[in-house]
């Protein structure tokens, strides 16, 4: 099943007091940014740092992470060692 956004508790307001709920559902959220994440971030096997394509309105630029786990993002070789 396919998410497009973040889960939604109705009535959040009213609950968000209560710890088991409001710890469920920050999971929730935390998965579903997760899994968003490791769609965007690919890991180089070459250099071993994770990088992104991040597009503007005018260009395209590479961003490179040093200190982000490369667990599993998929494997594409980035622009600096091609």
């Amino acid at each position: 099943m396919k998410h497009n956004h973040p889960p939604k508790l109705h009535n959040f307001k009213k609950v968000k007091d209560k710890p088991g709920v409001r710890d469920k559902f920050l999971t929730e959220v935390h998965h579903w940014d997760a899994r968003k994440t490791d769609k965007k971030l690919k890991s180089c096997p070459i250099c071993k740092l994770v990088w992104e394509v991040i597009k503007g309105e005018s260009q395209e630029r590479c961003e490179y992470y040093s200190d982000f786990p490369a667990y599993g993002k998929v494997k594409v070789i980035c622009d600096r060692c091609v």
